[in-house]
Parts: C-alpha cells; structure tokens; sequence
C-alpha cells in the first residue's frame, strides 16, 4: 500500500511516560513469518488451530487485544500465554516493531493504492460517506439508514472481500459504485482501511513535537487525558484516540485548537501548518 504520509509507516506509542516510534511495516515481515500461521493473515485468528487446541484466538483488532498496554503485548511474544508459546529468536526492535504492526492493525495489509483510493472515494463516495468516512447525517435521515463511520469496529471488521462485494454489488439502500475497474476498487479499499490518517494534511511527527510542548500536560503523553486535573476541572477528557474524538471532522479540530471549547482554552502561538501537524498526530493516536 502506498502512503500518503509517513505516519502511517510508524506507530507511536505511550509505555510508562516515555513515549517511541516502532515501524509497523517492518512488523509485518515478522508477523508474517513468525506469527501469521496462527493468528491468520488479517490478524482474524486460525480458526482450525483454534478448534484442535480448544482456545479461542482474539482478533488483533478486538477491544480486548487493543485495550492491553504495550507491555503487556511485549509479554505475550516474549513469556507467551496460556497454549501460546513464547516467540522466539526477536531482538527488542523486532518486538517493538511487531506491536507497532498489531497496533496499526488491518489498514498495513490492504493491497491497494491508499492515495489513489482517496481520489475515487471523493469523487465516488465523498457524498453519501462523508469527507472523513463519519456518514452523511442528513441522506442518513432522508433514507432512514445509519451510516457506520469508516473507521468503526464494524466497518473494519469485514475482510477485504466483504469490502469490495459492498463497493461493487451494493448492500441494503446503497447501490454498486459503478464505472470502478478492480484496482480501483482495491484503492477504495486500501483507503478504508486506512481511514482517518490519510486525511490529515500534516505531518504527524512534527505534530508530536508540537503536542509534546502544548497539549500533553492536559492531554496526557498518549491522549488519555490528566486524570487529576480532570479531576479538580470537573470535567472528563476523552481519549483523543476514542471514537468520539476521532469521529470530528479536521475542522472541528482545528477550531477546538485555535478557540477553545468547553473549559479548554485555545492553543496560541500556532501557524496554520503547526495546527494541520498536530491533527495529524491526534489522528495517528486512534483506536482500532
């Protein structure tokens, strides 16, 4: 898959207070070899191993896989858990890489174009799925549907055949996307599976910085927010990878940064580049 912007090329994490960059697609060559033949392709689970062991493989993109921290991840290659056997022969990198990979979840193993597949989705899609994939409320209405965001659990979920079969046949009151050659339809795919990131314009390490000496006091150094000074502002700060958050439009973003909202005071002193970078660091922060 080809990308966008380098965000999506690594993965930033929170462990204890220090925060690092591993590089997912690197994860992907050992997961591929070292991890793939019991956990599937898509991270899905082997469902025939599952069943000769009697366990129950998680989805790498479940919430209870993604709920655990780093550490906890770590453990699990290196210590192994419960008829998993420890992974052996990983240097730290390797380990590092392998979470960022697991992280990043599904988008990483789309075979199309994620950039050319924004291209179709705003000129084929863009009306009725919204510009970041969050769903037209109004046609929602109209037609009495709901549009599940793109970035859902649901929506990313499906496998990459379940994905086209919708692009191209249409499920429920949505009609085949038609005129769609099928490297078209696999770039449509590879941006779905991408999501959020690759509609952020800036540049997501430049946003880190920028968060690191603005944002993270309040925020947190993972976007979970300042517990006690939730606590004494009586107010909840919602994890800036959640749902919730990562379902705002980049322009609403942007103007909670430059004016405020609720008791948060705006973020002064940023250019129109700075405000863009640090989007793309809160985008980078999203579930899976």
């Amino acid at each position: 898959m080809k990308l966008l912007i380098p965000l999506v090329m690594f993965v930033l994490f929170t462990v204890g207070n220090v925060a690092w960059a591993a590089d997912a697609k690197a994860g992907k060559a050992v997961y591929d070899t070292k991890c793939k033949s019991c956990h599937g392709a898509g991270g899905e689970g082997n469902a025939a191993l599952a069943k000769t062991l009697k366990v129950e493989i998680k989805p790498f993109g479940s919430k209870e896989i993604q709920a655990k921290t780093d550490d906890q991840i770590k453990k699990q290659i290196t210590q192994g858990g419960v008829k998993m056997q420890p992974v052996k022969g990983l240097s730290d990198t390797q380990v590092q890489d392998v979470i960022a990979f697991v992280r990043l979840g599904f988008p990483l193993l789309a075979a199309g174009d994620a950039q050319a597949g924004k291209v179709v989705y705003e000129s084929k899609c863009k009306t009725c799925h919204g510009a970041g994939g969050e769903g037209n409320t109004a046609l929602a209405k109209t037609l009495k549907v709901e549009f599940k965001p793109l970035a859902s659990k649901e929506v990313q979920a499906k496998n990459d055949a379940d994905l086209k079969k919708v692009v191209t046949q249409g499920i429920g009151k949505m009609k085949p996307v038609p005129g769609l050659s099928d490297k078209q339809v696999e770039n449509v795919v590879a941006f779905v599976r991408l999501g959020f990131p690759l509609l952020a314009a800036g540049d997501a390490q430049a946003g880190k910085v920028v968060y690191d000496s603005k944002c993270k006091t309040c925020h947190g150094a993972g976007g979970e927010g300042n517990a006690a000074l939730a606590k004494t502002l009586k107010v909840e700060f919602k994890h800036l990878g959640s749902k919730q958050v990562q379902a705002k439009t980049n322009d609403q973003l942007k103007k909670e940064s430059t004016e405020g909202i609720g008791k948060m005071q705006p973020v002064k002193g940023l250019s129109d580049t700075q405000v863009q970078d640090l989007i793309a660091f809160v985008r980078s922060l999203a579930k899976s």
